[in-house]
C-alpha cells in the first residue's frame, strides 16, 4: 500500500480524552482561510472523544455544534464526509435541528452522490420524529435512487424513524419500499425486507400477506430475514408453502441460512433440524458453538434429546464458551442418570469460563437440582457462586439458588453457611445472613452455624457484623437452650466501635431478656435486597464502611415505631408496609415512609436524614395534608448526617383507607419557621393488597363479576407496551396469573389478596392508540365499592 493510501485511513487511538482541550482545538473552525490539516486532526479529536464516551456540558456541546457548523462553507470532501459523521453523534435540540435541515437537504438533493447517503444518516438521526412528514420528499426519492449507497441509507434511516415511534409515517412510503425491495442490488434488497418486516412484525395477517408475496431470496441475509417472516406469519396462518420453504432453508448451502432455519422452524420440521443440527456438531468449532447456543436457547429443546451423547461429550472441549454452553444444554435434556458426568466436567473446566458462562450453567444448576432435588447440582452451583468475581454474576448465581422451588432448605443453608467462612462480597455476605434469619427454623443443627456467624461479628466490616447479630438473635428465638448460649456472646459486643452495631446488640438483648415478639425487629428478607445491594457495589470490599449516618430517635437511640411503648395502646402491629422514597438519594433531606397498619390506626413512620453540613434542624414534624391526623411525633434537634423517626399517627376509621395526602417537613432554623415540600404519601393498592400466588382466576372471575368496576386510562411517559407492562407491574405490585399477546393488545391478569383475605383481581389489556400506550382496567374485589376505591388509587 502507498504512503498517501496509508494516510487517507483514519485511525483513532484509544487515550484519555480531555473535554476542554478537544473544545479549545474547535477554534480551528473559525479561521479564515480554513488550515485544513488542523481541522482534520481537530475533528478526529471529537470523534475520539465521543467513541470514549467523552461527557461534554450543555455549554460544551453548543460550542462544539456552532463550530462544526461553519464547516459547512469548506469544499473539502474528506473534510465534509467528518462533519456528517460529527453531527450525527451530538445530541441537538430542535431548534438546533432547524439550522442544519437545510443545509442537510442541500447535500440529499445535489446532483454528486458520494454526500448523498451519509446526509441521509445525520438527517434521519437528528430529526424531530414529530416533524418528519415536512422532509418526506427527500427520503421517498432516496428510497428509489439507482445509487446502493444512497437507497440503503434512506431504508436505514427509515428504521431509525420506526424506533423514534414515526411508523405511521413511514408506513406512507410503502410503495417505494416494495419498489426498493425489487432492486438488482443486494444491499438494498436487505434493507428493504428488513424495514418491511419491522412495519408487518406486529401485525400477524400484514406478515402473512408479505411471506405470500415474496421472491426468493438471493443472498444470506435476504433470506434470514425471509425467514422471520414466515415464522411470524405461520403464528397466524400455518401453510404447506411455509414448511416447504423451511425445509428447503435447513437443506441450504448457507451455514447461515441454516441456523436461522433450525432456530425458526416450527414444532413440524423437529426431525429435519435435529438433523441438520446434527451435521453441525461434527464441523469445526464455530459450528459446533453455533449448533449448541442454538439447542440452548431453543423454546422445544426436547427435540434435540437424539443429539445429548454428542452434546454430553463436547462438555470436554478445550473451547471454554462451547463447554460452558454444551454444559447448559446437558443440564436442560439430561436426567438424573447424567448427574456425575456432568458434575465432574463442570467441576473440572469452570475455572476458565467467563462470568457470564458462570451464570448461565449456575441458573440451569439449580433448576435441575430443584427438579431432581439433587444435592451435588446445589453443590454446584454454590461452589460457582464462590469461584465467580463478577458482582453481578454473584448475584444473579445468588438469585437463583434462593429462589428456585425445590431445593430443600435444609441442605441449601448449610452450604451457603460454609460459604460464610470465606465471603468475598459484603453484600452476598449480607443478604446470605438475612435469608439465614429468615429460614432459621430449618436448620437441622442451628449450634453449627454459631461460630461461623460469632466470627463474622468478630472480624467483618460493620453491615455483615449487624447482619450476623441479626441472625445469631433469630437463633437464639429457637429454644431456652438457645438462648443460654447466643446472650453472653452478644453482650460481648455491647461495646462495639460501630455505634449502629452496638445498639442494634442492646435492642436484641432488651428484646431476648424481656420475652417480645422478636419478628418485628428482625431485618426482613428479600430477594429484591440483590438489586439495590448491586448498584450500591461500588466500593471496595475490604474498606471498613462505618462512616454512616448515625440512627437516632428522639432520645438519641433509633427504635422502630412498631417497638415504641408510646405505640402499645395502639395494640398489635398487623403489618408493616415496604419503604418508599419521598425524595432523591442526594437530596438536602433524604426521605423516605412506610406505614405501620394497627387495628384502629395508621402510623406513618417516615425516615428522616439531614444532609447539609453545619445545619442543625428544631422542632422538626411531618404534616400531612387534609388528613386526619390523631397525634404527630416531633423531633427536638437533628444534626448533620443523623437519621430519625418521625411519626404521624392518622384514624382507621374504615378497613381499608385509599387516599393521597401531600407531605411537608416543618422546622425551624435560627428561629425562624421553616417548610419544605416532599411529596406525596400514598395509601393505595399496595398498602392493603398483597401478592398471593394462585394458579387460575377461572373458577373466581364469574362469580366476582358484580364487584367489577372498568376504566380505561392512558400510560404515561412510555415507548411502546414492554415498557408499558412494566411500569404497570411496577405500579401494582401483585401476583401476574397470566399474561396473552395477540396483535392488538396484551391482556395480564393480576391476582392477590386484601388485609382480610378476601380475593382481589385486577386484569389489564395494553395497546397502541394514535401512538399512545393505553390500557383497559377491570378490578373485581369483594364489593363494589373497594373495587371503585382500588380503581380511584391506580396511577400509572
Amino acid at each position: 500500500m502507498s504512503k498517501i493510501e496509508n494516510s487517507s485511513i483514519l485511525k483513532i487511538e484509544r487515550k484519555d480524552v480531555m473535554t476542554s482541550s478537544v473544545v479549545q482545538k474547535c477554534r480551528v473552525f473559525r479561521d479564515v482561510p480554513l488550515n485544513l490539516p488542523k481541522c482534520r486532526t481537530a475533528m478526529i479529536s471529537i470523534l475520539q472523544a465521543f467513541s470514549q464516551d467523552a461527557h461534554f456540558t450543555e455549554k460544551d456541546r453548543t460550542e462544539l455544534f456552532f463550530s462544526l457548523t461553519q464547516l459547512f462553507t469548506s469544499r473539502d470532501h474528506y473534510i465534509h464526509r467528518l462533519l456528517l459523521l460529527l453531527l450525527k453523534e451530538i445530541p441537538v435540540n430542535k431548534h438546533d435541528t432547524l439550522i442544519l435541515t437545510h443545509s442537510l437537504s442541500k447535500d440529499i438533493s445535489a446532483s454528486q452522490t458520494s454526500p448523498q447517503g451519509q446526509a441521509i444518516r445525520c438527517f434521519c438521526a437528528i430529526i424531530d420524529p414529530t416533524n418528519v412528514l415536512l422532509h418526506e420528499r427527500f427520503l421517498k426519492l432516496s428510497i428509489v435512487s439507482p445509487t446502493p449507497y444512497t437507497a440503503s441509507a434512506a431504508l436505514c434511516g427509515a428504521l431509525h424513524l420506526i424506533e423514534g415511534g414515526r411508523k405511521e409515517a413511514v408506513m406512507r412510503w410503502a410503495p417505494e419500499i416494495r419498489q426498493a425491495s425489487k432492486s438488482s442490488q443486494r444491499s438494498v434488497r436487505f434493507h428493504a425486507l428488513l424495514l418491511l418486516y419491522a412495519l408487518k412484525s406486529d401485525d400477524g395477517y400484514a406478515a402473512a400477506q408479505l411471506a405470500n408475496s415474496l421472491e426468493e431470496g438471493k443472498s444470506q441475509l435476504e433470506q434470514c430475514v425471509s425467514l422471520a417472516i414466515v415464522a411470524q406469519s405461520m403464528k397466524i396462518k400455518p401453510s404447506d408453502n411455509a414448511l416447504q420453504y423451511f425445509n428447503k432453508c435447513i437443506m441450504s448451502n448457507s451455514p447461515i441460512v441454516r441456523l436461522e432455519a433450525i432456530r425458526l422452524a416450527p414444532p413440524e420440521l423437529s426431525l429435519p433440524t435435529c438433523d441438520a443440527l446434527s451435521s453441525f456438531l461434527s464441523g469445526s468449532t464455530l459450528k459446533m458453538f453455533a449448533a449448541v447456543r442454538t439447542i440452548a436457547n431453543s423454546p422445544n429443546i426436547q427435540q434435540y434429546a437424539p443429539l445429548l451423547p454428542r452434546i454430553l461429550h463436547l462438555m470436554k472441549h478445550q473451547n471454554s464458551s462451547l463447554a460452558a454452553t454444551a454444559a447448559v444444554c446437558v443440564l436442560k435434556l439430561g436426567n438424573e442418570s447424567h448427574v456425575e458426568v456432568a458434575t465432574k466436567r463442570i467441576l473440572r473446566n469452570c475455572k476458565r469460563w467467563a462470568a457470564p458462562l458462570l451464570r448461565a450453567v449456575a441458573e440451569e444448576s439449580c433448576k435441575f437440582a430443584g427438579k431432581y432435588r439433587n444435592e451435588k447440582l446445589t453443590d454446584v452451583a454454590v461452589f460457582l457462586l464462590r469461584i465467580s468475581r463478577d458482582q453481578s454474576c454473584k448475584f444473579a448465581i445468588l438469585r437463583a439458588l434462593l429462589t428456585t422451588e425445590g431445593i430443600p432448605r435444609s441442605q441449601l443453608l448449610p452450604r451457603l453457611s460454609e460459604y460464610l467462612e470465606d465471603w468475598d462480597s459484603v453484600s452476598v455476605a449480607r443478604i446470605i445472613c438475612d435469608f439465614i434469619t429468615n429460614e432459621v427454623s430449618h436448620l437441622e443443627d442451628p449450634s453449627s452455624v454459631i461460630p461461623v456467624l460469632f466470627n463474622r461479628v468478630n472480624l467483618d466490616v460493620p453491615t455483615v457484623r449487624m447482619a450476623a447479630v441479626n441472625t445469631l438473635a433469630a437463633i437464639a428465638t429457637i429454644s431456652d437452650e438457645m438462648k443460654s448460649r447466643i446472650l453472653p456472646l452478644l453482650q460481648l459486643f455491647t461495646s462495639d466501635e460501630d455505634d449502629s452495631v452496638r445498639e442494634e446488640v442492646i435492642l436484641f438483648i432488651n428484646a431476648l431478656k424481656t420475652g417480645q415478639d422478636m419478628s418485628k425487629i428482625f431485618t426482613p428478607f428479600s430477594i429484591e435486597d440483590l438489586e439495590r445491594s448491586k448498584n450500591k457495589e461500588n466500593f471496595d470490599e475490604n474498606d471498613d464502611h462505618s462512616q454512616e449516618g448515625e440512627i437516632v430517635d428522639v432520645n438519641g437511640g433509633f427504635v422502630p415505631a412498631s417497638m415504641r411503648h408510646e405505640f402499645e395502646q395502639y395494640g398489635e402491629l398487623e403489618f408493616k408496609t415496604e419503604p418508599v422514597d419521598l425524595t432523591d438519594a442526594d437530596a438536602e433531606f433524604v426521605v423516605s415512609y412506610f406505614v405501620n397498619v394497627y387495628k384502629e390506626h395508621l402510623v406513618v413512620e417516615f425516615l428522616l436524614t439531614n444532609t447539609v453540613e453545619g445545619l442543625d434542624l428544631e422542632n422538626v414534624t411531618v404534616s400531612l395534608e387534609d388528613a386526619d391526623v390523631e397525634e404527630t411525633i416531633p423531633v427536638e434537634l437533628i444534626k448533620y448526617q443523623q437519621t430519625v423517626s418521625l411519626c404521624t399517627v392518622l384514624k382507621r376509621d374504615r378497613p381499608m383507607i385509599f387516599n393521597r395526602y401531600r407531605a411537608s417537613l416543618l422546622y425551624s432554623q435560627d428561629g425562624n419557621d421553616e417548610d419544605w415540600e416532599l411529596g406525596d404519601v400514598e395509601l393505595g393498592v399496595s398498602t392493603w393488597v398483597h401478592r398471593a400466588k394462585i394458579n387460575s382466576v377461572a373458577d373466581i372471575w364469574e362469580p366476582m363479576k358484580p364487584s367489577e368496576v372498568a376504566a380505561v386510562m392512558k400510560v404515561q411517559n412510555v415507548k411502546g407496551t414492554t415498557a408499558g407492562i412494566h411500569k404497570i407491574e411496577n405500579a401494582l405490585k401483585l401476583y401476574k396469573v397470566t399474561e396473552e399477546k395477540d396483535n392488538k393488545k396484551t391482556t395480564i391478569v393480576f391476582y392477590g389478596k386484601d388485609i382480610l383475605d378476601n380475593d382481589v383481581i385486577i386484569m389489564t389489556q395494553l395497546g397502541i392508540s394514535r401512538g399512545e400506550v393505553v390500557c383497559r382496567i377491570i378490578v373485581r374485589s369483594s364489593s363494589k365499592e373497594l373495587s371503585e376505591e382500588i380503581m380511584q388509587s391506580i396511577e400509572f
